[in-house]
This record gives structure tokens, sequence and C-alpha cells, in this order.
């Protein structure tokens, strides 16, 4: 909900709304509410407090202005008499977004979850009585009186369709004006006295904005054809024209102006910013061993007001709380002449630095970032496997965009995934797209493929997309409904250098063998582990849980089925609000300075490797055998080594599942060895693992975690017996159940693929 519903932050103007008279345009820039004159267009400071404010709408007599406050824990909507500056706030302990005055001023409809979704609420002004005007099932925000004042009009996210639906107050009865699937960006505004509504679109990968009939919502004018990318459309007060914004080159925004009547749009600039605060241009810049090197920039002015790029996109970091943008080792940033505080970090081996600056004296400031273990030194090269370029998100983005990240996280290989958005299928044209960085770090195009309920599959390596992209309950129904995810591991494995991967898969920290945690498990993970060579198996993502996939993957490991341990940060470029790239990672090890695909490719499904959101493991038996490797059974020296830049609670040694050792962890910036011997029994695995402690930043994911592949006893897949026992037995009552839940699922459906998959995973278990 946050990526898609949630204000965005930005240093240029974004969601207009002219006023009453049409010589002023309300906008939010670098969290703050600005008038602009449109005369002049410059730019006027109105609020100023540490809180993000957004979204602004002019009351009725042109007095007031209402917006969205977000707290950064809670969201708020405050109303401000222009006149007096006196400010009334709207809160509850829920989520409060898009207010809109009444034709009379006297009250405020608005957006809040406080009864569970977002509904539309009244608010009485005079009274402070709230009025809960819709219960649907889902998402209801962007609220809009129509021209005869007896309805309103929402954006309603009702998964998976986004709809715009008007709402009759006397009649109490709902009407669904439009209709597309999920939409994510979808805003709309209604003319000030006609029936016409104006609205951006998604066509394929693109936004164009639209003007309507309310009564014939087919007669229709598209505004922007083409390759356009159109948000937050708001009507002039004349209704001759449009305003709204678009994505520029820089990653911000650029507002637009366009007649109803369509053509060229034009750019409305501002001129100049009339600031409450004098500022200045600082330059910052950050080192490592006084190099120069890209960073991750979270900077803060006293309040706590963060101070955004306005070069380059500003994410948001909502498991810490800061904004945050990457500079390439230098960057000019303006800033009020006051102390502010700026948090630089460099990837997942550098230590956070904090530091305060007085900007009213200062020109420039000098970071050095330190990195507490260096992976080139021994031999290791960093990935991210799951992410995505295009998502739907208020920005659009291509291959390049990606670059500065991975520079700012210290990250050799990222693989964007290509996915649908239900029926619509996004970043096609970036099939087979390999970019290669000037520092030598690759981006390969890659695609997930969403067979609901089956699992999730990204395929990392193929030239091809497979088709279809997507299948199963909750999908658009297909001709052929009769498929298995078994083929589309086959296809992925047709190609060289190739994995197939179960991404995301067991969100909560559970024992998914449970009997009643079992429905966690993707439906076809289990088979197709049994049937098919080097799946991978996401362990760290930020969407999921580490400790409860693990236990999933034990179960395979126990049965003697080596599951490629992978990860991926599932993050989206075209998002603001997303976690880092890179911050969920394997490093695997690469003999070579110069990256080379098929090598990195083969050392993943060797297991040399391991992964994590922030600490640094790794397991080494008898002084040389490391992950991926072979050891004998009896007793053996083992050397554990860990570092963080993070503080981590639990290191542990476990075998076949079971943890045999366990120590005190770090804390940030330390680095612990632990030695001494264990008992190897006659089959199994050898692993080592991280995890527990409060996240903070280079982190993102909830807890910090880290876990080796396993180093194998004897040989490659092989079994201790009790274990092995255990394991069976749980496998089979997993699939047992899993069969069943697909066959309910899929009611009277042709699935003879699927269950083919069951019969033969369980009889090759059991063999």
């Amino acid at each position: 909900m946050e990526g898609y519903e949630f204000p965005i932050l930005s240093s240029n103007p974004k969601y207009p709304a002219e006023s009453i008279d049409g010589k002023h345009l309300a906008f939010s820039a670098h969290g703050y509410i600005w008038i602009m004159d449109l005369n002049t267009n410059i730019a006027t400071q109105l609020t100023d407090s540490g809180s993000i404010n957004s979204r602004p709408r002019w009351s009725n007599d042109g007095r007031k202005i209402t917006f969205v406050r977000d707290k950064g824990t809670d969201t708020a909507i405050v109303v401000m008499d222009l006149f007096n500056n006196e400010s009334t706030e709207i809160d509850t302990p829920a989520i409060e977004l898009d207010p809109e005055f009444s034709p009379d001023d006297s009250k405020i409809l608005f957006s809040s979850s406080q009864a569970g979704q977002l509904a539309i609420w009244s608010h009485n002004l005079d009274t402070n009585n709230q009025t809960q005007l819709t219960n649907l099932k889902g998402h209801s925000r962007n609220v809009r009186f129509g021209p005869t004042k007896q309805k309103i009009y929402f954006n309603h996210l009702s998964w998976p369709e986004r709809q715009i639906i008007a709402f009759d107050i006397s009649k109490k009865s709902f009407e669904i004006i439009k209709t597309d699937s999920i939409a994510g960006q979808l805003s709309f505004d209604i003319h000030p006295n006609k029936k016409i509504i104006s609205y951006n679109w998604a066509i394929n990968d693109d936004l164009n904005l639209i003007t309507a009939d309310l009564n014939q919502i087919g007669l229709y004018s598209n505004l922007t054809p083409g390759k356009f990318y159109a948000q937050d459309p708001s009507w002039s007060r004349d209704g001759k024209s449009i305003y709204y914004t678009e994505p520029n080159a820089t990653g911000d925004w650029q507002l637009k102006k366009i007649s109803v009547d369509g053509g060229k749009s034009n750019n409305l600039d501002v001129e100049k910013w009339l600031w409450k605060e004098d500022r200045r241009s600082i330059s910052i810049k950050t080192k490592k061993a006084g190099v120069s090197v890209a960073s991750r920039l979270a900077i803060m002015d006293s309040n706590g007001h963060p101070i955004l790029s306005p070069t380059s996109p500003n994410y948001f970091d909502s498991q810490n709380g800061y904004y945050y943008f990457y500079s390439d080792g230098e960057v000019l940033v303006d800033v009020p002449r006051e102390e502010i505080s700026i948090l630089a970090s460099g990837g997942l081996t550098t230590l956070a630095s904090h530091t305060k600056l007085n900007a009213q004296n200062s020109d420039e400031t000098i970071i050095n970032l330190e990195e507490i273990w260096n992976p080139e030194n021994y031999g290791y090269k960093s990935a991210d496997f799951h992410l995505h370029l295009n998502y739907d998100g208020p920005f659009r983005r291509v291959v390049k965009d990606i670059g500065p990240l991975m520079e700012g996280e210290n990250l050799d290989i990222a693989t964007p995934q290509a996915a649908n958005l239900h029926s619509r299928l996004m970043d096609k044209e970036f099939k087979n797209t390999s970019q290669r960085l000037p520092s030598g770090r690759l981006i390969k195009f890659a695609q997930e493929i969403r067979s609901h309920f089956h699992g999730h599959i990204g395929a990392v390596g193929p030239s091809d997309f497979y088709y279809p992209w997507y299948w199963g309950p909750g999908y658009p129904e297909l001709s052929e409904g009769n498929k298995s995810n078994a083929d589309v591991i086959s296809f992925i494995n047709s190609y060289p250098d190739s994995i197939a991967t179960y991404v995301h898969p067991i969100t909560l920290n559970i024992d998914p063998y449970e009997s009643d945690s079992v429905s966690n498990i993707p439906i076809e993970f289990i088979p197709n582990a049994i049937l098919h060579d080097d799946v991978g198996l996401e362990l760290v993502c930020a969407w999921s849980d580490e400790l409860g996939t693990t236990k999933l993957w034990y179960g395979l490991l126990n049965a003697g089925y080596p599951v490629v341990a992978m990860a991926g940060t599932d993050m989206f470029v075209d998002f603001q609000r997303t976690p880092a790239i890179g911050s969920a990672r394997i490093y695997a090890k690469h003999s070579s300075e110069k990256l080379d695909w098929s090598n990195y490719v083969k050392a993943i499904k060797n297991g040399n490797s391991f992964v994590t959101n922030g600490p640094i493991i790794e397991l080494k038996l008898n002084d040389k055998i490391e992950h991926g490797g072979i050891v004998e059974d009896g007793v053996q020296s083992f050397s554990l080594k860990l570092s963080s830049t993070v503080s981590v609670e639990n290191a542990e040694i476990v075998i076949n599942g079971i943890v045999v050792k366990k120590f005190r962890g770090v804390q940030a910036g330390e680095t612990r060895e632990y030695k001494g011997s264990i008992a190897i029994p006659e089959g199994g695995w050898v692993a080592a693992r991280a995890h527990g402690g409060e996240t903070v930043w280079p982190s993102m994911d909830s807890y910090p975690f880290a876990h080796t592949s396993p180093i194998w006893i004897n040989f490659k897949g092989s079994t201790e017996s009790s274990s092995e026992k255990e394991a069976k037995e749980k496998l089979v009552f997993a699939m047992e159940t899993l069969e069943k839940i697909a066959v309910d699922r899929y009611e009277d459906e042709n699935i003879s693929n699927l269950l083919t998959q069951f019969s033969k995973a369980k009889a090759a278990l059991l063999n």
C-alpha cells in the first residue's frame, strides 16, 4: 500500500491545485506546501514542520488549505487558515490521506483506515464529529465532489482491480465509473462545473492523460498519447486546462499544463523559491581509504526534515525511516544555514557514518567511510538476483538507472526481473538486455514468472521470456490452464548459465512443515526441488522471513536434495518507498578480477557462497574446506568468522538442521573468529548462520541474518539416516496437504500436469 497510496516526496512541484481565483497554485515540494503566484511563477513556502506535507487542496472560499501531514510513523490531515496561520489537525491512530473540502467548507472529506481498510470519512470542522461514508472491501481515497455536489467520486482498489467509483450521498448508492487492472498510479480530478473527469490511465507501461464524459465514460480524449507518464491531474478553475506532473530525466518531476483540447503541454517552472529560512549550497564528498567512492546519503535539517537530492531520485527506507539518495562521490546540496545531520554508507560492508555539520560556515564536508570487510580481498562478488525496474511506481526507469544504485551499494551484479501486473506485462522491451558498467559491474535482465499459487519463479539467465507470464487461480483464465512450474524450470534449465529460483517463499518465522503452516509453502516448490537439479530458494528477501524460509530449506537438504541458496531484495527501482538494491544479496567466490557471468553461476550452483542482509559469515573446516566443499565424517576442526556493520546477536553452526554450536554475536563494526572442533556424522551437511538484533543502516531488513551454503559430508547430497527419515515424512505430509489445497482451489479444472508432479515427487522421495 505504501508504494501506491502514500504521497511522494519531491524536490520539484507535485500535487498541483489551483486557487479559487485562478491566481495561485498550491503544490508540495521538498516536503513542504508552497503557493506559487501564477503571474510571476514565484513560489513561497507555506509550511515548515519536520513532517512531510503534501497533496494540498483549497477551500471554496479561498481562505484555507488542507493537506496530508506524514509524521514518519503516522499520517494526519491539516487544515490551515491562510489569513491567521492557525492550523487544525485531524488525526487518529490510523492512516489519514487525501483531504477535500465540502462545497460549503464546513466539512473535510478524507480517507482513513481507522475502521480497517482505507475508507472515505467526513469530519465536521465545527463539531469535530466524524462519519464514515464508505465501507467497501479494499482501499478508497482521492475523493472529489462532482459538479452537482450530490455525488462524490473516489479512487478504489479492490484487488486486483483499480476503480473510479461514484457515490450518491443522499441515495447512498455506488456506481463504478471506470475499472482497470491494478493501475497503481491512477489519480483523477473532476471538472469544476461540468460532468467531465480527467484521469491518468495505464496503457501498457505508460500513463496517458485522459478526459472523459462522466455520463458516458467511453467517450474520451487522450491528451498525451504515446510514451508519457502523466500523474496528479488537476483542473484549472476555469476548466480550460489541466495541470499534471511527469517524471523527468533526473528522477524528479516536471510540472506541466495542457489545454483541455489537447496539443503540446507547457512546462511550468518555478522562477524563484522564497524559503522561510536562508539557504546555501554545500558539497558533500565521500571517500574510502582516501579514494572518492559512491555512497548512499540521508540528510536532515535540525527538525529532522529530509533534505533531497536535486539531481537524482530520492528513496524512502521504510524499515529505518530515512529518505535517501545516491552520490557518485560528490554531490552539491541546498541546505538551510543551520546544523544538519548526514548519514552515509557504501554498501553492507561499510559502517554507517553519522556526521553533524554546521552549514552556516561550511562550504563542504568530507566523509570517510570505513569498510570492515573487503569482498575483493577474499575473492567474492555480490549479486542481487531479485529486483524490478518498473512495476507501476511513480517513476519510469530504464536499465542504466540501476547503475548509480549499484555503485552506491557496492553491488557487482543486478538482475532486474520483468513481471506482470495482473494481466499487464511490464518491461517487455528489455528482454535479453545486458549492460556492463565502466566499473565492471553487470546488469542482466531477467523475468519473474508468476504462477499463482504454484509459487513465483525468478528466471535468471535465459535470453528469452517464458510464456505465459502468469496463470492460476485469481488470474485471467488462459486457453489452456493445465500448467505446471515444472515446465518453467525445464525452460530455464534449457539455457546455459541459468538458475530457476522460488522467490519470497515463506513470509513468517514459522515451521512451514507444521500442519497448520503447510499452506504457506509455494504449492509446487517441494516436487520441483525433488525432480529438478539446481532449483534455487530465496533465503533472504525483504518481503519474506529468513528463519521461516531456512526451515523449509533444511527439509530438502536433510532429504539429500541440494537446493541452491539464493538472495534478492525484491526492490522496485521505480518506487520511492523501497529498500535499497543489494540490501539482500549473495556473495559467491569468483576467482578472476573481471566479472564472468558463467563462472559466477557455477559458483552459485556449487554452493561456494553465503547469503546475507548485512552480516558477513565464513565457515571453514580443517582450515581449508569452505562452503560448497566436501568434508569427511569424524571429529573436525572449525573456524567461523563473523563480521558485521550492524550488531548481531547469534552465531551458530548447524549440522543437518540442528544447532550444534552457538556463540555470542558481534557488535556493529566488530569481527570475531570462533574456533574449536565438532563431531561430523556419517552423512548430511554442515553450515553456519548468524541472526538476531536490531536493524540499523546500512541494513534494511527486519532483522540481521546471514547463512552459508552447506559443506556436504563425504559427498554432495549425502544424508544422515534419522534426519533423512524425519525430513521425508515431513515432505510427504506437506505434499499431500498441498495437493489437496490445489484440488480445492482449482475446483473442477483439469490440473493433471500439476498432480503428476506430486505423484512423481512422492515416488522419487520414497524410492
